[in-house]
């Protein structure tokens, strides 16, 4: 199971996922300091994307493709 900063990475390397331009590596840290440092945390048996959303301070739409 990769880690947080790492798979946020290939999100932003993908040939596909990155074309839409949003950077989500920079919130490797927000991640990191909430105590999630596995992709497997971001599960919705752990959160949801309404307490992800508020956790990042990001769009709903940038919540649901980081989901």
């Amino acid at each position: 199971i990769p880690s947080m900063s790492t798979w946020l990475k290939s999100l932003d390397d993908h040939k596909e996922w990155g074309k839409d331009k949003i950077s989500v590596v920079q919130f490797a840290p927000i991640f990191e300091q909430e105590g999630f440092l596995r992709l497997s945390q971001l599960s919705g048996e752990f959160i949801s994307w309404n307490e992800l959303q508020d956790m990042l301070n990001v769009p709903h739409s940038t919540t649901l493709l980081i989901m």
